[in-house]
């Protein structure tokens, strides 16, 4: 992954933290409607699915206020479009289930320092027990979209649900 300089007007990146408990309390009481589903889930899901050992929740903390999460999960795939499986192992890769950052820091370097950081977490999965890359669940969003595929994520597949919102699928190999 190549590293980009922050926009004009950025921040200095704060420490990237697991999430705690008390990360919780008066967290992203923003109104954006676009984003509301990954807004739940940190409010309702996110400390549960850590302590039940489905993901692990990242948080960028300024000043007692939580700007951004990303949730990570290791996943094992019976096939990645374009990967090579020679043998009856499933595909190991990192997931990224859920990365937000509220509005008003968007634009500013969060969202690549945490995908920097989910990407070095990758390269240590790699190095421990083997990992072909890493895997996001974007909306369809075109920004989001556009922002993953700046890092050379691409689209691997589509899902569309009952109420034809569109998840997208995509896929960072490392480097052999």
């Amino acid at each position: 992954m190549s590293k980009k300089m922050a926009k004009k007007g950025s921040i200095k990146i704060p420490n990237i933290f697991p999430l705690s408990k008390n990360s919780l309390k008066g967290a992203f009481c923003v109104d954006d409607p676009k984003f509301k589903h990954l807004i739940n889930f940190y409010i309702t899901a996110a400390w549960n699915s850590q302590q039940e050992k489905k993901s692990k929740i990242y948080i960028v903390v300024d000043k007692d206020r939580v700007l951004a999460y990303m949730s990570v999960s290791v996943g094992l795939f019976e096939e990645i479009q374009g990967e090579k499986n020679t043998t009856s192992h499933e595909i190991q890769a990192l997931l990224i289930g859920k990365l937000y950052v509220l509005p008003e820091y968007r634009g500013r370097g969060i969202g690549t320092d945490l995908l920097r950081f989910a990407t070095d977490m990758t390269c240590r999965l790699d190095e421990m027990t083997g990992c072909s890359g890493l895997i996001v669940d974007s909306n369809s969003d075109a920004d989001t979209l556009k922002f993953y595929s700046r890092f050379g994520f691409k689209e691997i597949d589509q899902i569309e649900n009952e109420k034809k919102e569109r998840t997208i699928t995509m896929f960072f190999k490392l480097p052999v």
